[in-house]
């Protein structure tokens, strides 16, 4: 323990030579120049003349010039504030003005009922305000003369307006899919009719119908091309055979036969 104790003290002995000796060689050197009786100069003439020329400041004279330096500033910009304080109470009165009457302004902006006169505020040419005062309102704002509230009441208005046609347009595309569901009756995902196991439609659709109707219509043509003529014969026949008996009827008259019915009692003996 004695061993290590002294151990330490040799260590401790050299560690504190060293260092002295290390500050000894800076003070000898010059490396730190923490101030001479005679203080250092820096000459810009000729190596080796004497004369009077630029002293060197040491570290404690650099460190006095700069608390002196920020001595200034401080009774400077106590200087400063002052002044400003000064021409803030002088002014305090006429930013107050201004504010509540920018307040007002403001509430006519967002809250006025009417029509208003909207105009913009006048800067100068950098783009800031003139001066302290109330800022100057002279060239009229175009197209703008309601307060906010008025345009959010017109656009309420508005919205009330697009609600009512809005359902009305819902009305109308109730109805025009109904009419379209009428049209084209009930059709799978491919267009097509439905059909039942039987091979019917189910609901069939006017456009069905119709085609249908078509349909018909070629097909009854169609047996009229086909009657129209058969008719025809029929009726050449019948007329002819009209002809014939009304000869025969005619001949018997002549013979003095009255035993035969008229054309009129045979239709009615049909009858």
């Amino acid at each position: 323990m004695i061993n290590l104790f002294g151990k330490s003290l040799a260590f401790l002995q050299v560690g504190l030579s060293v260092m002295l000796m290390a500050l000894a060689l800076a003070l000898y050197l010059d490396a730190v120049d923490f101030g001479w009786e005679q203080p250092a100069r820096s000459w810009h003439e000729a190596k080796g003349k004497k004369g009077d020329n630029l002293l060197v400041p040491s570290l404690f004279d650099k460190r006095e010039a700069t608390m002196r330096m920020l001595a200034r500033a401080k009774r400077d910009e106590l200087a400063r504030l002052g002044n400003a304080q000064d021409y803030q109470a002088s002014i305090a009165m006429v930013l107050g003005g201004n504010h509540l009457k920018g307040e007002d302004i403001l509430d006519q902006l967002e809250n006025g009922a009417g029509t208003l006169e909207i105009k913009r505020v006048k800067l100068n040419d950098s783009g800031a305000l003139a001066d302290v005062a109330f800022p100057a309102l002279e060239t009229p704002v175009p197209g703008i003369n309601m307060s906010y509230a008025g345009y959010q009441a017109k656009l309420k208005d508005l919205d009330a307006r697009i609600d009512q046609k809005q359902a009305g347009t819902d009305d109308l595309l109730k109805k025009e899919l109904d009419v379209t569901r009428r049209l084209g009756g009930k059709m799978d995902k491919d267009g097509k009719q439905v059909l039942d196991k039987s091979g019917s439609v189910i609901e069939p659709g006017w456009y069905y119908l119709i085609e249908a109707e078509y349909q018909a219509q070629r097909e009854l043509q169609k047996e009229l091309e086909f009657v129209q003529p058969l008719w025809v014969k029929e009726v050449v026949d019948a007329q002819g055979v009209l002809t014939r008996r009304d000869s025969l009827m005619r001949r018997l008259e002549e013979l003095g036969d009255k035993g035969y019915l008229t054309q009129s009692e045979f239709l009615k003996k049909l009858q």
